[in-house]
């Protein structure tokens, strides 16, 4: 297929381009050259994107509590996505983040049947896509239909091409980027104080775990290592801050522990900034992930971490020591991992204090040399 004479030969359809979901396509399509139509949130509020990138925000499902709203609104939004398919007629669609697997498998098949375009999905977490009940089968259609899958580590591939059982060629490896937390316009003094004086942080050890907690994420092991080992729990130089919505897991053990702060909330951008300015080393005990987007905001805030060798979350080690690693995401582990940076924690400053390992980290995830790749990705299907 050959490439078109098209006004945007890029189609990217974002449809979770919003909080830090939209940090991903900003670092790729900012990155990129290619004339694009980028079909986003309503709710899209980062920086604003270049001028080969034009902007339909056309999606708003998630203002709606209701599952039946919120898929008609999706609904909506892929009669937008029809229309400019067919006035524009790109020569790439990339898309992330199915939300109506079973509607878009026939959706795209369709048109692409009718206008001919190649179709790019990233695949951002395999290992959900076949967990999930009833829809194995959707994504292994899924996967069959489209002509490039982007993953983001080599296991994620391998995962992929065994339990999907598809053409091993069209998976192509990625990285994701860093994502920056750092807030656009800088916190207030009133704020600062404010944060200050909920959290109580200061001259602690602190151990954060922030965002969706989930069992995947490893947190109920987190939960039951800190409520049942006394040096931790009665330690009141440490401090353990858990705070995000908690999906499938119990806090409870840790209610009454008094150097344990638990918060159920989403967090704001800048209280998120915040807690991670004032953490020490970010806990990551996953169970299994393709790649973590809290790995990637705290190498890009230098905050060390302590995490499983799972995934994409062994992939920084490689380059250079920027934490602490652990086997398998188990109580003994992950307990002896703790135990030994609060018995020398001096360790955890050098790691912190060690810039060179920082930017040697920091660039091996630089979105420019992701969104090249990526580009490269776009004109090797239109040769």
């Amino acid at each position: 297929m050959k490439r078109r004479n098209s006004k945007y030969q890029l189609f990217y359809y974002d449809p979770e381009s919003s909080r830090n979901l939209y940090v991903y396509a900003y670092g790729l399509l900012s990155n990129m050259t290619v004339p694009t139509l980028y079909v986003c949130s309503k709710f899209y509020d980062y920086l604003p994107l270049p001028s080969h990138v034009c902007q339909k925000p056309v999606i708003s499902y998630f203002r709606f509590q209701n599952k039946l709203m919120q898929g008609l609104s999706l609904l909506c939004s892929y009669l937008i996505m029809c229309y400019y398919l067919v006035l524009y007629r790109p020569s790439v669609v990339h898309i992330q983040w199915l939300k109506l697997p079973a509607f878009e498998l026939r959706f795209y098949k369709v048109m692409r049947r009718l206008l001919g375009f190649q179709l790019v999905f990233t695949a951002h977490n395999v290992s959900h896509h076949y967990k999930a009940e009833g829809y194995k089968e959707l994504y292994h259609k899924w996967y069959e239909l489209v002509d490039a899958i982007i993953v983001h580590a080599q296991d994620s591939r391998l995962e992929l091409v065994r339990r999907f059982d598809i053409n091993e060629q069209k998976v192509h490896v990625i990285m994701h980027g860093i994502l920056d937390a750092s807030l656009q316009e800088a916190m207030t003094p009133k704020r600062e104080k404010e944060l200050g004086e909920r959290y109580s942080l200061e001259g602690k050890l602190v151990f954060s775990s922030l965002g969706a907690q989930s069992y995947y994420k490893g947190v109920d092991i987190l939960v039951s290592v800190w409520a049942n080992t006394p040096e931790l729990r009665d330690n009141d130089h440490l401090r353990l801050v858990i705070v995000g919505p908690k999906k499938d897991v119990d806090v409870s053990p840790l209610s009454n522990i008094k150097n344990v702060i638990v918060g159920t909330h989403r967090i704001p951008d800048d209280e998120f900034e915040y807690l991670l300015r004032h953490t020490d080393v970010y806990l990551l005990p996953y169970r299994e992930i393709s790649q973590s987007g809290a790995m990637l905001t705290a190498i890009a805030a230098h905050v060390p971490v302590l995490a499983t060798a799972v995934g994409g979350l062994k992939d920084p080690f490689t380059v250079a020591p920027i934490g602490w690693s652990i086997e398998e995401a188990s109580e003994c582990k992950l307990r002896d991992a703790i135990l030994d940076l609060v018995h020398h924690s001096e360790r955890i400053e050098e790691v912190k204090l060690n810039e060179h390992n920082w930017r040697m980290v920091c660039a091996y995830y630089a979105w420019d040399a992701i969104a090249q790749r990526t580009q490269q990705l776009y004109d090797s299907l239109l040769v």
